[in-house]
This record gives structure tokens, sequence and C-alpha cells, in this order.
């Protein structure tokens, strides 16, 4: 009896361990990219050398269909500052695009890419950084390899038994402490940090960094000053407006 019940403990642990990592699909794929400060070249480049990198099976991911698919399928949301959103998804594949975020809507969306239910998960973080850490550049704020580790602690805390079919492929910076940061982790997945490339260059890969090098708006001039500190109207006479001058200075007239 003591045998027939350590038996039954056996496999009921056996089937929790299985449970358990049937969290992450293996058949399901997930691409964030996030671009920060664009020269647009540059982007493209960046975009297609993170596509290059995902050493996925592309028998179970066929991913020149899928960005196919993503140009003439995607949903598009636009917001303030030149800010957008593309997305497009299937079963296979979820593909979503964040062009000039929020420093709150990355950290938002980074965490929702690694709560996905996908084995295999792509990161890009392209445009300008930080020439000493690295720092992914926005409009305002950034992002930093300390903010994708303290990320990753935070979204696999407690799940370290439901994680070792999980591959995490990252593309960002080759410079500064990405590498050097985020290996310090203890993490009970696979990470990947700026890989070799592994796949040739798809018919789609240039179409589809193309599309989203044209999705990027400069900001206006407007939109790239600094907020006024709050002492700059303290002086104005009530009622006052700001006049806008092409050199970019401002001076209060009244109405």
């Amino acid at each position: 009896m003591a045998s027939d019940r350590l038996l039954l403990l056996l496999e009921e642990e056996r089937e929790e361990e299985i449970a358990a990592k049937l969290d992450f699909c293996h058949h399901k794929h997930s691409l964030l990219i996030v671009v920060g400060h664009a020269v647009l070249g540059y982007v493209a480049q960046d975009i297609e050398r993170g596509l290059r990198c995902w050493d996925i099976d592309l028998k179970n991911c066929n991913l020149n269909l899928y960005l196919q698919e993503f140009l003439s399928h995607h949903t598009a949301s636009f917001k303030g500052a030149g800010q957008k959103c593309l997305r497009h998804s299937t079963k296979t594949l979820d593909i979503q695009v964040l062009i000039s975020p929020t420093q709150e809507q990355v950290h938002s969306e980074v965490s929702s890419l690694l709560s996905r239910d996908s084995a295999h998960k792509l990161l890009i973080l392209a445009g300008q950084s930080l020439e000493d850490s690295g720092d992914l550049l926005f409009h305002q704020g950034l992002f930093s390899a300390h903010q994708l580790k303290h990320i990753l602690h935070q979204q696999f805390l407690g799940r370290e038994s439901s994680c070792s079919n999980l591959r995490l492929t990252l593309s960002c910076p080759n410079i500064g402490h990405w590498r050097q940061t985020l290996l310090e982790l203890q993490c009970p997945y696979t990470l990947y940090i700026n890989t070799p490339e592994v796949h040739p260059a798809l018919d789609a890969m240039g179409d589809f960094s193309a599309l989203v090098s044209n999705t990027i708006s400069p900001l206006s001039p407007f939109e790239l000053l600094p907020p006024p500190p709050p002492w700059a109207f303290s002086n104005c006479p009530d009622p006052a407006a700001m006049s806008f001058l092409r050199d970019g200075a401002t001076v209060p007239s009244s109405l």
C-alpha cells in the first residue's frame, strides 16, 4: 500500500511538472519591436538584424509568410508626439511594433510580451542609444538594461519550474551594459543576447523593415522643445499668451 501511495505521488508530481511546462506553447511565437529616437536607415538595419538572429524553426513559424501578412493586414493606432503602435496576430505569431513610445508603455508591453504563452519570444530594441550605457532613448525617458532586468525578475519570480522551455531572444544596442547586466540573472529560461544571424535575408524582411521606417514621423520643432519651467509664466501679465518665434524663443504678449 505504501509503495502504491508513493507511486501515486510520483505520478502526480510528474503530471504537475508536465502541466507547468505547458504554460508556454512551443508552437507559439511573439515578437515585440520598440523603436526609440530614430535614424531611419539604422532602424531598418536594427530590425532586420534582430529578425535574422531569431533562432526559430521556420517550418513551424514561416517568418517570411507572416511578415508578408503583416504588411497588408496589420492594424495601426496613433497617439501624440509621433507615438504609433502596429500590430498583427495569428495563432502562430504575434507581432507588435511600438514607435516613439513612452517609457511607461515600454514597461507595460515588455511585461505583456513575457506573460504571453508563446515559448519563443523576440524583443528588438531599435534606434538611438546612449554611447556609454547603451540605454535606448525616447522623446521623454529611456529604457535601460537595469529596467529590463527588473521586469524579468518580477515576471518570473516564483515561476522557475514553468519557464524551462521558454526561449527569449534580445536584439539590443551592442554597446553599454546590456550583456553584462542581463547575464547576471540566474534565470530559469534560455536568454539569447545579440546572437549571430542564423537566417538569410528573407524577401519580406526588407519590406517589413521599410514599412516600419516609413511609419516613423519626425517630431515637429515644437514637440522637440522641452516643457517650460513652472516659473516661466510667473511674471507674465494677466491675461497673456505666448508667441512662438522662428528661432524657438518665446515672449509674453498681452491679449
